[in-house]
C-alpha cells in the first residue's frame, strides 16, 4: 500500500509559555507530535483536573529532525510490520513494501527498539543510510534505507 503522507513545518508553535519554531508536523501518524514533542518536558498529569502540567526536560532544546524513511509502521504481536510505504519515497526506493516486517536495523534485532528510539532513528539526518533486514512472506532480504530531507 503506497500512501500520501502529508507533513510540513510551522515557524513557531507555542503551548502556554513554550515555544518551539520550526516544529515539524505529520498527518500520517496522529501521534508523531505529541510522543516527539513531549518527550522534550517532564509531565505531570492531573487526570481528575484534566491538566497536563509541563516543565523544561533535558530534551527541551533538541533539534527538530529534517529527515525521513517514507515509513509507518504498527507493532503487531511483538513485531515490527510496515504499514504503509510513502509513493517514491525513501523505503519505496529501497525496495521496502507494505506487509513486510522490520527483522534488524541498523545491525540490532528490530524488537531491541522502543518505538521513540525508532522514530528518533528513523527521521534523524537526511542522507544517512540504515542496514534493513525484512521478512516478506517466508523470505529475508537485506536492504540499505537512505533517509530522505523532508
Amino acid at each position: 500500500m503506497n500512501v500520501q503522507m502529508l507533513s510540513g513545518r510551522r515557524r513557531t508553535f507555542a503551548i502556554g509559555p513554550f515555544m518551539r519554531k520550526q516544529m515539524r508536523f505529520s498527518r500520517m501518524n496522529p501521534s508523531a507530535l505529541g510522543r516527539r514533542y513531549l518527550s522534550r518536558f517532564c509531565a505531570t498529569f492531573d487526570f481528575p483536573g484534566a491538566a497536563i502540567y509541563l516543565r523544561e526536560g533535558q530534551r527541551f532544546d533538541s533539534p527538530e529532525p529534517g529527515a525521513t524513511s517514507g515509513l509507518a509502521l504498527n507493532w503487531v504481536d511483538g513485531e515490527i510490520q510496515v504499514q504503509a510505504v510513502q509513493k517514491d519515497g525513501p523505503a519505496e526506493q529501497a525496495g521496502i513494501r507494505a506487509q513486510d516486517i522490520l527483522v534488524r536495523i541498523a545491525d540490532r534485532p528490530a524488537e531491541e527498539f522502543d518505538h521513540f528510539e525508532l522514530r528518533q532513528l528513523l527521521t534523524s539526518v537526511g542522507g544517512k543510510k540504515l542496514p534493513l533486514t525484512v521478512r516478506r512472506a517466508e523470505r529475508e532480504f537485506h536492504l540499505e534505507l537512505t533517509l530522505k530531507e523532508d
